[in-house]
């Protein structure tokens, strides 16, 4: 299912996980779906510059709680895609 591997999510469940998961939520998740973040997007494209520059995170306090909700959802064995030869 497509709901359990965060790589796979829709912009629109990367703003439920947004809106859910932080106090801010609420003004995070439609930057989120502005920038077009997927799942894809989330756990490989965004680091604290782009969170700053591009998705207007100001709060190095926020910037800070984001990252560390993504490197959770990394750390859920979700492992890496090895094509096989």
């Amino acid at each position: 299912m497509a709901d359990d591997d965060p790589r796979q999510w829709s912009v629109d469940r990367v703003r439920e996980w947004a809106e859910q998961s932080f106090p801010f939520g609420v003004t995070l998740a439609p930057r989120f779906v502005e920038n077009d973040v997927d799942g894809a997007v989330l756990l490989s494209g965004l680091n604290e510059d782009k969170l700053k520059q591009d998705i207007g995170v100001r709060s190095l306090g926020q910037r800070y709680k984001i990252l560390e909700q993504i490197d959770a959802l990394r750390a859920r064995g979700v492992k890496p895609f090895v094509e096989c030869v």
